[in-house]
Order: C-alpha cells, then sequence, then structure tokens
C-alpha cells in the first residue's frame, strides 16, 4: 500500500511541475526567469519529499555499552543512565540472554565470580550503590570450647543520619546493648554460652522501633580436645611468642625448640615435661600430634631428620605445618605440593576467610604470598577473592600444610584475639583431623537456603556417603587425587542442619552485600581485560526529518513572491 501511496505521489508531483514549468516559460515579462523556474522545481521537489519521507542509511556498532542490574541497584542511577543505554535486569545474566557488549556499567551490589566470569571478554565499569545502614563485618568464634568466651565483633554502618540501637539476643533475653552513632562504629559483644552443643544468639539493629536487622549467630559448643605440638622456629619470632601463650591458654602441650646460633637451640615446654629436641627422632616425634615449622629450619634439618618426619606424616598420620618463605628449596616434600606466587602489590590489606567458617576475620596489611590452586590443595585461609593463603594436602595418613601469612599477632595487638583464636583453632584443628572420618566441609561462608553450597570430602575408602537434609548427595572423586570428593548441595531450609547452620536469604544483608561488593572489586582489578573485542555493525535506515523539507519549501516560496511583487512595481 506504501508502494502505491508513493507512485501516485511522483506521478502527481511530475505532472504539477510540468504545469507549473509551463505556466513560468511562457510568463511575461521574462525578467528573472532562471530564477522563477529553480525556485518552482525547488517548491516542488520539496512538497513531494513532505509525502514520501525519504531515508538515509547508516553503520552502527550493536550493544557498544550496556547497563546490568545487581542486586539493590539504585533506581536514580539507573533511571539517569537509561537514557543514553539499554539497561538489563540480573536474570538477563543468570538466563544467558545478555547481549554482547564492548562496556558493561555495572550497578548495584555487584556479582559473584561466577556471575562475573560471564561477562567477559567485555569491559566493566562497577558503578557500586552509596551503602546502607546495617552490620558490615562481622566475625565470631562460632565453634567454642566448654566454658569458652563467645565473642562477637564488627562494624556497622550508620547512613539514618541519627543513633541506631544493636542488641545481642539469647536465651529469651537481650544480654547486651550498644548505641551506635552515625558513622561507621566498631562494636563487640561477649557471652558465655550456658548449653552445650547447639546454640543460637541473635544480632538486632533497632531504629526506633523499627528493626533494621535480625540476625542469627549460631554457635557449636564442644569439650576441648588438647593436642601435643611440637615447634622448631629457626630464630626468635614475634608470632612463635605469641604462638606459645596461645597454645599455653588453650591448654594444648607444647614443645618449642628456637635455634639460637649454629647447632644451638633454646627450648621451651609448655604444659608437660622437658624431653629432648637436640635432635629430630622417631621417639621424639611419637610424642606429637603436630609439627609447625619454618621451611628455613627444616631446609637445615639433617637428611635422616627430614626422612624421620616424613615416616611420621605418612605412616603415623602426624600432621606438619610449614611457614613459608621464598628462599626455601624447592622439591622437598614439605613443599612440594606448594607453588607460592608474590602479589603484583607490594602491601594490601586483606580480609580473610576461613575454610568452614561463616564470618571474615579483620583485615590485616601485609606483602602477600599467594599460593597457587591446584586439584590436590585444599584451602584452609583465603582473602576475599578466593586467592589461597593456607592450604592442605594430604600425605599417605597424615597432612601436610603451607601457610604464608606470617603476621598473625597483629589481631592480638590490635586487640582482636577472637581473630587469632580462630585462625590457629582452624589450622591445627584441618590439620590434626582424621580423614576416614568423612566429615563433610562447607566451603561456602554463609551458606543461605536455595544457593548453591560447595561439600568438600576426603576419603581413602570409596566414595563416602553423605546426607544433607535427608538428601543423598553424589560427589564427584578428583580426577588426580582419589581420595579428595566434592558436591554441591542446595539447602532448602534455613536453621541447623547436622552441625552446619542454613541462613535465610534475608539474613545479613549488608554483609552479603559488602562481600559481592569486594569480590567485584578485586575481580575487575585483578582479571586481564582481551584487546580484541567483536564489534557487530549492522546498517540502519533512518529517515530525513520534515521540518527541512518544510522549511526549503517556504524559501521557494518566499523567492516566487518576491519575484512576483517586484514585477508588477
Amino acid at each position: 500500500m506504501m508502494q502505491y501511496r508513493d507512485h501516485i505521489v511522483i506521478v502527481l508531483t511530475v505532472i504539477f511541475t510540468v504545469w507549473l514549468l509551463y505556466k513560468e516559460w511562457h510568463r511575461i515579462p521574462g525578467r528573472y526567469r532562471a530564477v522563477r523556474i529553480a525556485s518552482t522545481l525547488l517548491a516542488a521537489a520539496m512538497l513531494a519529499c513532505i509525502g514520501l519521507e525519504p531515508v538515509y542509511t547508516v553503520s552502527e556498532t550493536q550493544a557498544q555499552s550496556i547497563i546490568l542490574l545487581s542486586e539493590d541497584a539504585d533506581p536514580k542511577t539507573a533511571e539517569q543512565f537509561s537514557r543514553h543505554m539499554p539497561v538489563y535486569p540480573l536474570e538477563a545474566l543468570q538466563a544467558n540472554v545478555l547481549p554482547k557488549a564492548d562496556t558493561i556499567h555495572l550497578l548495584g551490589a555487584g556479582l559473584t565470580i561466577d556471575e562475573l566470569k560471564k561477562l567477559s571478554p567485555a569491559n566493566i565499569v562497577f558503578h557500586p550503590d552509596t551503602g546502607s545502614t546495617g552490620i558490615t563485618t562481622v566475625h565470631w568464634n562460632n565453634r567454642l570450647n566448654r566454658g569458652q568466651q563467645l565473642l562477637i565483633e564488627g562494624i556497622c554502618a550508620n547512613h539514618s543520619g541519627k543513633a541506631v540501637t544493636l542488641q545481642l539476643y539469647g536465651y529469651g533475653k537481650v544480654l547486651d546493648t550498644a548505641v551506635i552513632s552515625p558513622g561507621r562504629n566498631h562494636f563487640r559483644f561477649h557471652t558465655i554460652p550456658l548449653h552445650r552443643q547447639k546454640s543460637l544468639f541473635r544480632l538486632l539493629l533497632l531504629n526506633g522501633r523499627d528493626t533494621l536487622e535480625n540476625n542469627p549467630v549460631p554457635v557449636i559448643v564442644t569439650d576441648p580436645e588438647p593436642f601435643k605440638v611440637l615447634l622448631l622456629a629457626a630464630a626468635p619470632d614475634f608470632e612463635y611468642r605469641f604462638l606459645k601463650e596461645w597454645l599455653s591458654q588453650q591448654r594444648h602441650s607444647a614443645a618449642v625448640r628456637t635455634m639460637i646460633s649454629k647447632n644451638k637451640f633454646s627450648n621451651d615446654f609448655i604444659n608437660m615435661k622437658p624431653i629432648a629436641t637436640g635432635s629430630v627422632t622417631p621417639r621424639l616425634l611419637d610424642e606429637f600430634d603436630l609439627l609447625i615449622a619454618d621451611a628455613a629450619m627444616l631446609d637445615a634439618l639433617k637428611p635422616e631428620e627430614l626422612a624421620a618426619i616424613y615416616r611420621q606424616v605418612t605412616e603415623k598420620g602426624m600432621g606438619l605445618l610449614t611457614r613459608a618463605d621464598t628462599s626455601g628449596v624447592p622439591g622437598r616434600f614439605y613443599t612440594a605440593p606448594f607453588r607460592l606466587t608474590a602479589s603484583a602489590a607490594k602491601t594490601q590489606r586483606l580480609g580473610l576467610h576461613i575454610t568452614g567458617s561463616d564470618s571474615l576475620l579483620y583485615a590485616l596489611e601485609q606483602d602477600p604470598l599467594f599460593i597457587q590452586q591446584t586439584s590436590v590443595l585444599r584451602p584452609l585461609v583465603t582473602d576475599t577473592a578466593g586467592r589461597y593463603l593456607a592450604a592442605l594436602a594430604m600425605a599417605g595418613k597424615g597432612h601436610i600444610a603451607l601457610t604464608s601469612f606470617h603476621n598473625a599477632s597483629q589481631w592480638v595487638l590490635g586487640g582482636n584475639g577472637n581473630a587469632y583464636n580462630t585462625y590457629w583453632t582452624a589450622l591445627i584443628q584441618a590439620i590434626t583431623s582424621n580423614t576416614d572420618h568423612h566429615t563433610p566441609v562447607i566451603e561456602t561462608p554463609m551458606p543461605r537456603v536455595n544457593q548453591p553450597a560447595m561439600v568438600r570430602m576426603q576419603s581413602t575408602g570409596g566414595m563416602p556417603q553423605v546426607q544433607m537434609e535427608g538428601i543423598q548427595l553424589s560427589p564427584a572423586q578428583d580426577a588426580y587425587l582419589s581420595f579428595n570428593w566434592t558436591a554441591t548441595w542446595w539447602p532448602m531450609q534455613s536453621g541447623w542442619v547436622d552441625s552446619v547452620y542454613v541462613y535465610d536469604q534475608q539474613d545479613w544483608p549488608v554483609v552479603k552485600k559488602e562481600v559481592l561488593k569486594r569480590q567485584t572489586v578485586t575481580y575487575i582489578r585483578d582479571i586481564t581485560k582481551s584487546a580484541n573485542r567483536e564489534v557487530i555493525v549492522n546498517p540502519v535506515a533512518k529517515q530525513v526529518p520534515r521540518i527541512w523539507f518544510v522549511l526549503l519549501f517556504l524559501l521557494a516560496m518566499t523567492v516566487l513572491w518576491w519575484e512576483r511583487k517586484t514585477a508588477r512595481s
């Protein structure tokens, strides 16, 4: 129908133009005849263009920049950006229907590492939200010995402009209260759980009568299990000094041998009788569950001493923890599974996560050495980006572990002894645990309902039988290490599941957003962006604005009117 209309307009225009040109040619006087004919042709052509609506073709790149809305994206910011770029919700990424783009503007709290990887190779520009009133960082010792104090520490951000109240609730009453003034405030609560096994406390954030947050604080109380530890130090060290004090407080037994000069040692004994430690022999090692040593100290041992340690680990199940350094002898059994890489940034402030724990430890500044992730390693301590700072590998019947984190004493000096206790308790328990118990470890911090949680198991007797919420999981065996098994668990309801607490979606909302934000910032900073990005070019038809035809038509008519007026005068 449009084609017929165009044909009619063209035919009528040609007939009308021929008639006008005939009239102009025979007009008397003939002065300005050329001007009259040109103006007539212009007026007829513009009149036809108004009816034909002509278009022109240009080449445009498709979806060069788009906006992706993550959780809690600011509507005002999204509205400002949407005037210039198309906007897509998070569901578009999850459903794999997000279009290709050179640049993706990410708004909101951020994304998980797996979600961020789906955006590659696009350039990601992160626009985080301005911050919410709530608890941004929290830590508590969720596994306690009987009589041990529960200490809950963290930071609360208050953007409400007035004071809010933080309350620790348990056993049907308020146990402690803190007033949080505007800004970022540190808080600390402590109590001693009354019951053994599982207990659930609550941390409430109140603004007057309004409850801003109601967060669970699960803990498990057990009887203490003392260990016997042998420490071999290459030199007097601040870390060993605080470690000796901590072992004494936890009622562990320890023998500490510190090298003063070549073949000269000082000895300290904690909760045990003095024994001869001059040579590392099988008889000496039989007395201990765990050996902690510097890499330099192990490198300096005699071959027969190293052989004794190797047999004690692989045949009798003793644990070995090595404190890493970059000058160690490569290829030794205690460092062979671990490869160290230095960070490009010399000093970083790292927030640490203990595998199997629900909280983040207080961030500390250090020159980090990261352990490369391999299939033979199980992470013990990671930073917020998932990079290993301490890892564990099996060696026969025992475990060998390596830690590159050497300034845990800063927690004690900064008044955060709770974090120090959590760090060393987690390391010792992981290294000295029996791998045949098939005890599953939940590697996902704060597992939430209806979200996947990674479950890791170690078994030397075939596929472990693991049930969560009455559902039999199907572990996948590691392709290289037959004793490593992993499974994905989707919790269906919140609350206690055996010794694991599953959090609801609305639990610790601001902590959840802060973790996503740190992950997103770290990923964008570290990832190497691809220099060759695909640019899709499509021909696009655009209509010529009618206003130009109207203006040229009026100009031609004005010239014809002026010529006729001057001809009469």
